[in-house]
């Protein structure tokens, strides 16, 4: 389709002639080495971005295998029969074709990190990483007790957890079954909140603290939508941080070098992907992962199982080009408007004036219009809020944003306002739950957390002191945590 011209037929425009390329595809790991005909991981040269030859574990006689994390050539061309592509790929013949074309998948490779992680510390699992005949100096030693101040930390924390703001279910960690508790993006969330907050504590050794919140930080980071040079750089510092802590533990004889996986090398090559391909989360596979759980929930054939899923994937396509065409109006089905994606939020004023698409927007459902005015001050708003409190609210929160004391006066004019109650509100992709929406909501998790995320610290119980160690961050993970009372303006 890439030499040769196709026309296609429009609904109701002239037919089109044009050619087709494939200019990207993605996948889990082993996928991508079955698009490539790669040999994978646990190849010679396991690898399929660099040239880097797996060494033995150090520790062991035996052939264990390992990839080094040492900067080695990019591979410039894919053949047949060359460091572990065995034959011609799917691609391969493609003008297209280059190594770039396949992207990476943060959601199983990152989630593959936090487990990794996990198994580091976890005393029920490290045994694999310690150095044989070193084993007391292994510098990720952490006691059960430690682990069970965890546990205790997420559970005391998940009240104050936003449910709309997290796909982290935020149940405690257990080492009994963790493993089969907690799905990929649980591992992602955990990694990158629940470690650097209660977990880092729990070292004495400032070098551990300091790599383990490095690689955190670095993951973090690469997960946004947008990625600047300057987060590049601190990509590619905290990750230095990190591997060079590795190195130096595995040189000192303390750790194994089996800790080099692939897993763990593909993070060597994340700015260069983020550079090739593009931010991490514009190239995920979350949204393919919901719509394969959307495929499974209506294969329920026992026999004639590959019929059935072929019948499926045919039918919702059909479906799809019809409603996406609308040849077909399916609004009556759906019982909704058939312009909702139009009408169902509000964007920013400043969207109209700037055509920056980045500022907040509010979502249905939206609640009935209130007019503030001085004279009406007894009124409720929804019936749930009444009218000077909510303006006390704002008064408050214009005291923080100035930061003014308390007994300072603030002006908030409500003269003849109109306010619009909205269920949720979208910024910096993160959806915001409103009180009032929650309180009207039967959600069984439309009652936890708001504006602020708290999270309830383990450091308390290892230092005799009376000062409270919460660490509070705003939901934001752009901006770094910042000070602030647990105030919530409803």
């Amino acid at each position: 389709m890439s030499t040769k011209s196709s026309v296609v037929d429009t609904h109701d425009m002239p037919p089109l002639e044009c050619k087709v390329y494939a200019l990207f595809v993605n996948g889990d790991g082993p996928e991508i080495s079955n698009l490539m005909s790669f040999g994978g991981h646990m190849s010679t040269y396991g690898c399929r971005i660099c040239i880097t030859k797996g060494s033995a574990r150090q520790d062991l006689a035996s052939g264990q295998r390992a990839a080094g994390i040492h900067e080695s050539l990019i591979r410039n061309v894919l053949r047949d029969n060359q460091y572990g592509i065995k034959k011609a790929g799917v691609f391969s013949d493609l003008s297209t074709h280059n190594l770039f074309q396949y992207g990476f998948d943060e959601l199983h490779g990152f989630s593959n990190v936090s487990k990794v992680v996990f198994d580091l510390i976890a005393p029920r699992y490290n045994a694999s990483y310690k150095y044989i005949g070193n084993e007391s100096e292994y510098p990720f030693q952490l006691a059960p007790v430690d682990f069970e101040a965890v546990k205790l930390s997420m559970a005391e924390s998940r009240k104050y957890i936003p449910a709309g703001a997290f796909q982290f279910s935020f149940k405690p960690m257990d080492m009994q079954n963790v493993k089969s508790l907690y799905r990929s993006v649980d591992w992602i969330q955990w990694f990158i909140y629940v470690l650097p907050t209660a977990v880092v504590g729990l070292f004495d050794d400032e070098n551990v603290r300091t790599a383990l919140l490095g690689l955190s930080r670095a993951l973090a980071l690469a997960l946004q939508w947008e990625t600047s040079k300057n987060d590049m750089t601190e990509i590619e510092a905290s990750l230095k941080t990190w591997f060079r802590f590795l190195d130096q533990m595995i040189e000192e004889k303390r750790l194994s070098n089996c800790i080099y996986t692939i897993t763990m090398h593909n993070l060597t090559h994340l700015p260069l992907i983020i550079q090739q391909c593009s931010s991490l989360r514009n190239i995920s596979m979350r949204s393919l992962e919901r719509e394969i759980g959307n495929y499974k929930r209506k294969m329920r054939a026992r026999v004639a199982v590959e019929q059935n899923a072929l019948n499926v994937i045919e039918k919702v396509t059909y479906f799809k080009f019809l409603e996406t065409t609308k040849m077909i109006d399916f609004s009556v089905l759906y019982d909704r408007d058939p312009d909702f994606r139009r009408s169902g939020f509000i964007n920013h004023p400043a969207v109209a004036d700037e055509g920056d698409p980045d500022y907040p927007q509010l979502w249905k459902p939206f609640g009935k219009p209130t007019i503030l005015q001085a004279n009406n001050m007894s009124e409720w708003i929804e019936n749930l809020v009444p009218m000077f409190k909510f303006i006390e609210a704002l008064k408050a929160y214009k005291r923080r944003f100035q930061s003014l004391r308390r007994s300072e006066l603030v002006h908030v004019p409500v003269q003849n306002v109109t306010l619009l109650p909205a269920s949720k509100m979208w910024s910096d992709s993160h959806i915001m739950v409103s009180a009032l929406f929650k309180s009207l909501s039967n959600s069984n998790n439309s009652d936890r957390g708001g504006e602020y995320v708290i999270f309830e610290s383990n450091i308390r119980r290892r230092i005799d002191t009376s000062l409270p160690h919460n660490s509070l961050s705003t939901v934001d993970r752009k901006r770094k945590p910042v000070d602030a009372r647990l105030e919530q303006c409803n």
